[in-house]
């Protein structure tokens, strides 16, 4: 490919800053109808540009760019561990291999993707995970390649997607804890940017209104084991009487469970705790962890699906594909008496 569409490219032809540029990609307040018009006609406009050189980059490169966030705790990855083989099986099919590219927290808070990206390697670019940070997304994009989030998405619809249905899952799992007898319900979840985070925050808020009850969501700066068990002392200190919690994830729920049984209480009768995801280990957790079970598998497979659509027809509009939860009960939440 000649030529590497910029942010600064767009901001040049349009005569506004690289900023103004950021902001209507990141859907902040403060820019005009018309200046976000015509931010978002200018990015399509090079979309349609570059799709002759996509379609002929991919005869000559058969990788596909699987990228997420480089974690420490192997729980985490075990997640998305499970959406490799819905990829592999498309790709193989399709002549394509899978080429995995772990990036660190200071390449995606830089917002510049790690060298292997810019050497023009792969066809296609599917980006997993709600970490990645915007900006970070948006110089991906700016390589002119075929991008699809995993389990994720931005403002604006602009950029393919495939995510589950988050906030009506997190919707059922309040709803279930209600049914049992709890009241005073706590949601612990990490940073409010990331849209899984901010989704199923969402619907938990929802649920506790609808029922009359105070929400009170308690954040930490990650959604990790360790970042669950440190949310049991703000529990404590911050919502004393507290009966239930739903986690954000089952890292973070599994990681609570442990602080809870240190402290000498324990799941579910002084606690009942839900997670989110399904991973693995929350089958093995003690006691078993309510949960609801994301299809990451066949999330994986959409995703590369798409992925090869937008190789064939680069032109394709965006598309943002949603997928439902199903909800697992097991033995860590139980009747209130």
């Amino acid at each position: 490919m000649n030529e590497t569409i910029r942010l600064k490219t767009i901001a040049e032809n349009l005569g506004v800053s690289v900023s103004t540029v950021s902001r209507v990609l990141n859907a902040k307040p403060g820019i005009s109808r018309k200046t976000r018009d015509a931010v978002l006609q200018e990015l399509q406009r090079y979309r349609t540009q570059l799709a002759p050189a996509i379609r002929q980059d991919a005869d000559k490169h058969k990788f596909i760019g699987i990228v997420g966030r480089k974690r420490s705790e192997k729980v985490d990855s075990i997640y998305f561990h499970h959406s490799i083989e819905g990829f592999e099986s498309v790709f193989r099919s399709s002549g394509f291999a899978s080429l995995l590219v772990s990036v660190s927290a200071e390449e995606i808070n830089r917002s510049f993707p790690q060298e292997s990206l810019m050497q023009d390697q792969c066809a296609g670019y599917i980006l997993r995970g709600q970490s990645l940070s915007t900006p970070f997304i948006l110089e991906v994009l700016s390589l002119g390649k075929p991008v699809v989030l995993l389990e994720n998405t931005l403002p604006e619809h602009l950029v393919d997607s495939v995510i589950c249905n988050d906030c009506e899952g997190a919707r059922f799992s309040t709803e279930h804890l209600i049914q049992k007898g709890h009241r005073k319900i706590v949601h612990i979840t990490g940073p409010g940017e990331w849209y899984n985070n901010r989704e199923r925050s969402r619907g938990y808020r929802e649920c506790m209104v609808s029922h009359g009850l105070d929400p009170v969501v308690l954040q930490q700066e990650d959604t990790t084991l360790y970042h669950g068990e440190a949310a049991l002392q703000d529990i404590l200190a911050q919502a004393p009487g507290t009966t239930a919690v739903f986690a954000v994830n089952d890292a973070m729920a599994i990681g609570l469970m442990e602080g809870i049984r240190r402290t000498g209480l324990s799941v579910p009768a002084d606690l009942a705790v839900v997670g989110f995801d399904d991973i693995p280990w929350s089958a093995l957790s003690n006691p078993p962890l309510t949960t609801s079970h994301i299809h990451i598998d066949k999330m994986g497979e959409m995703a590369a699906h798409r992925m090869m659509q937008l190789i064939a027809d680069p032109d394709a509009p965006p598309a943002e594909i949603k997928v439902p939860v199903r909800f697992i009960e097991r033995e860590s939440v139980q009747q209130r008496r």
